[in-house]
């Protein structure tokens, strides 16, 4: 079974040339210079030819305090004005982790609702082939002043799947609290599910047993459908730990690490 998970793993991974990373807001709001700055720090690493695009939580996070409050209200307006106060903090972050490397990022705020607009798709779709040509990052977080879609539920995971097939990704790669997804509740001795290949009968039963932290909306929830989003595109997904270092370069070097969900046509 081991090696029937490493060949797996090498089918869906192995060749990743673009790739979307999804960072969740309790990573961001933990860490919020740290967790970028890893990831920036990866990346230089890897070879060049590489290309990431970067799906952000975290712009509410870092507006809370500035409003002077300590926990997720359930106020829609609050939530929205703490985002605007946080999207510049997040994208500054950003900046300076890949700043470092001299790499350049651009700031691509989108709406779910924007991109079912076939003139609004296309328009995405340019812009992004263009800043990925000339070797810019793009930096994505959903419009949360005039969306509330991944507000209320999903913390940006459904919005990383549709930017999978905005840029025709090879990968989408989520960033985590947990080190995957588990067959009953971690903390009661639930065991990681190292390889999905049905979603139905293999992760949905067990993906509610894994609760948001509160910071994001959905936890292991919204990721399973996020997963199932993109495989109808035919891109795998990782679910990955993002505290463990060298996480980027491990999962792209195929170890067993986090929980792999393979489309259909890779089966």
């Amino acid at each position: 079974m081991a090696s029937a998970n490493t060949e797996l793993r090498r089918r869906c991974l192995g060749q990743a040339k673009r790739i979307v990373i999804k960072v969740g807001s309790s990573l961001l709001a933990e860490s919020p210079i740290g967790q970028p700055a890893a990831i920036a720090d990866e990346l230089a690493r890897l070879d060049p030819s590489i290309e990431l695009i970067v799906v952000s939580s975290g712009a509410i996070a870092l507006g809370l305090p500035v409003m002077g409050i300590a926990q997720r209200p359930e106020q829609l307006p609050l939530l929205q004005a703490a985002a605007a106060i946080g999207q510049s903090r997040l994208v500054q972050n950003w900046e300076r982790a890949f700043g470092v490397h001299q790499r350049h990022i651009a700031q691509i705020l989108l709406t779910g609702d924007g991109l079912n607009h076939p003139e609004r798709f296309t328009n995405a779709q340019n812009a992004l082939a263009a800043l990925l040509k000339a070797r810019i990052i793009p930096i994505v977080n959903e419009n949360d002043t005039v969306a509330t879609t991944e507000i209320t539920f999903g913390d940006n995971d459904e919005l990383a799947a549709l930017v999978c097939n905005l840029v025709s990704a090879d990968a989408l790669l989520i960033y985590t609290d947990v080190n995957g997804l588990h067959d009953a509740d971690p903390a009661k001795g639930g065991k990681r599910i190292p390889i999905v290949t049905d979603i139905e009968t293999q992760a949905r039963p067990f993906a509610s047993s894994e609760s948001s932290s509160g910071l994001g909306q959905g936890g292991m929830v919204s990721k399973v459908i996020s997963a199932e989003r993109a495989a109808g595109f035919g891109v795998p997904t990782l679910i990955l730990p993002g505290r463990e270092r060298n996480i980027l370069s491990r999962a792209l070097a195929c170890e067993d690490v986090g929980t792999l969900f393979v489309p259909k046509s890779r089966n």
